[in-house]
């Protein structure tokens, strides 16, 4: 099934693309608290999140063998901007695997409220509060355990800056690697983040916390932007999956990083424990671009003051 057969169904006729799901399909998302199967529940949401959008357009996009990464944009009637990745895995011409990225948490969440009260008879997927969403993010197979850190690639992953810098646990080693001006998005922030310096202090304070980190698949295509899929455990047990997009500019630095961990329990941990730990380092003006406070409240009033910031800012 080619790249642009796909994009043209999900944009264009998106009945047409439930009818290319496998009977199995499996349901990744950044705004599930787990995965899901079948193609009727798998259908149904994906049905129902189309239907909040005003707006949908493919704006990037990447194949490499039977998996293909969709950037995406969308608007709904009330202003907010969601933006992601879409990876698609394919056998026999059907979809078998879904995995969703949004970047911002709060729209995360709001998202999966809003799939909640439409799909009620699915409600144990999506959010309810932190504390059982977060329990959901320690399963207990299927993600790497070794005895002592490591940064490892596996598959077709090229070592580069990027990648080597886990190793250093360093921010002033992840800064080689980002231009001044970087603009940082990711699904456990709840603004985005400008320039190096608060950049390289999240990255410091979120690499120490991972224990493994395997990179186990890339793609590149031809605007420079790179999509690195990974696993990754951390000290306490948690255990997440999820992506990197990286946009290079003309001498290699990264200009644009977005970092999506699912499931949705996953990352509002990693938000809330980033915010803990930058406060007691000394930066609560990077901490708070994470969750704070007692329940979700001001994460997605968040959301959508970062919405009108792109959109000020002529980004979207």
């Amino acid at each position: 099934m080619a790249a642009t057969d796909i994009a043209n169904a999900i944009t264009g006729n998106p009945a047409s693309f439930l009818e290319k799901l496998d009977p199995n399909v499996n349901l990744e998302a950044v705004f599930l608290v787990k995965p899901i199967q079948g193609a009727d529940n798998v259908g149904a949401i994906l049905h129902a999140a189309r239907e909040l959008y005003t707006l949908y357009k493919i704006t990037d996009k990447a194949t490499k063998g039977n998996k293909t990464y969709l950037d995406w944009t969308g608007e709904w009637a009330d202003g907010l901007v969601l933006q992601g990745v879409t990876i698609l895995t394919t056998e026999n011409d059907k979809v078998t695997n879904i995995a969703v990225h949004h970047r911002i948490l709060g729209t995360n969440i709001l998202l999966s409220k809003e799939l909640k009260t439409r799909l009620p008879k699915l409600a144990d997927h999506f959010w309810t509060d932190y504390q059982s969403a977060g329990e959901a993010a320690y399963p207990p197979t299927g993600y790497p355990v070794y005895d002592s850190y490591a940064h490892i690639t596996e598959g077709n992953v090229e070592d580069q800056a990027w990648t080597n810098s886990f190793d250093a646990k360093s921010g002033d080693e992840f800064a080689k690697a980002l231009h001044p001006d970087i603009k940082f998005q990711a699904a456990a922030i709840t603004q985005t983040i400008w320039g190096v310096d608060k950049a390289k202090q999240v990255l410091h304070q979120a690499s120490n916390f991972y224990q493994n980190l395997v990179f186990d698949h890339e793609v590149r295509n031809d605007t420079n932007r790179r999509y690195i899929e990974w696993k990754l455990s951390g000290f306490d047990g948690m255990a997440m999956r999820g992506l990197t997009t990286l946009q290079i500019d003309d001498q290699g630095r990264i200009a644009e990083l977005n970092i999506y961990h699912r499931p949705l329990g996953g990352s509002v941990w990693l938000s809330k424990e980033l915010n803990k730990r930058l406060t007691e380092f000394g930066r609560a003006d990077v901490a708070e671009h994470f969750w704070k406070g007692d329940d979700e409240t001001e994460t997605i009033k968040e959301a959508y003051a970062s919405s009108k910031e792109l959109k000020d800012k002529g980004l979207v």
